[in-house]
């Protein structure tokens, strides 16, 4: 008995100690997607086809030069009622304020690389809960691939909650389940579980 008390102690001081590095490893690496980034920005804009900005949220091509770049945002997936982490995020492109696209990175061994852009109305979902919530830390996006889902999951003082995006409101509604706020991830869990 009182060795498995010692050996809890020294796992829960080991695990103190080194929060701090998993924490600063975390900002370490979205440092250098956001450096990454912008010294892409400008590849990826001009792919943008002549008069096609529109549907990538811009109004012309002038606002590409008032461009500046947000924190990045982890993809999470949820399967068998385990979350998963992904080395994708979701990097806000903003002008003058305005979240108006995302650019998807991942990370293949050490190397960064660019996906999908665009996202328009997932990045206005994004900063309409920012604005909602200033005090609150992003921690990622829950995607839900079962039901066509995404939630923004925030950090909150007891555990995390899971704020739905338009997708996810779009199939609460279909489902006519209460509408919420937030969902914990129990009841995430549970909302799955009554999918046929």
């Amino acid at each position: 008995m009182k060795h498995t008390k010692i050996v809890i102690l020294i796992m829960v001081y080991l695990f103190l100690n080194n929060y701090p590095v998993f924490s600063q490893n975390i900002e370490n690496e979205n440092r250098t997607i956001f450096l990454f980034v912008r010294e892409n920005i400008s590849d990826i804009l001009n792919k943008i086809p002549e008069n096609q900005e529109k549907l990538f949220g811009f109004k012309n091509r002038t606002e590409f030069e008032s461009v500046t770049i947000g924190n990045a945002i982890q993809l999470y997936t949820i399967s068998n009622s385990i979350v998963n982490k992904h080395l994708i995020w979701r990097v806000p492109i903003i002008v003058n304020g305005e979240y108006r696209a995302l650019v998807t990175v991942q990370k293949d061994n050490n190397d960064y690389k660019t996906g999908d852009f665009g996202a328009t109305v997932l990045a206005n979902d994004i900063q309409q809960i920012i604005i909602k919530n200033p005090d609150k830390v992003i921690l990622g996006i829950l995607r839900i691939y079962t039901i066509n889902s995404d939630f923004l999951i925030v950090k909150n003082d007891k555990e995390d909650i899971y704020i739905p995006l338009t997708s996810a409101e779009i199939y609460l509604a279909s489902q006519r389940a209460k509408e919420k706020s937030f969902y914990t991830l129990s009841e995430i869990k549970n909302l799955l579980k009554q999918q046929p």
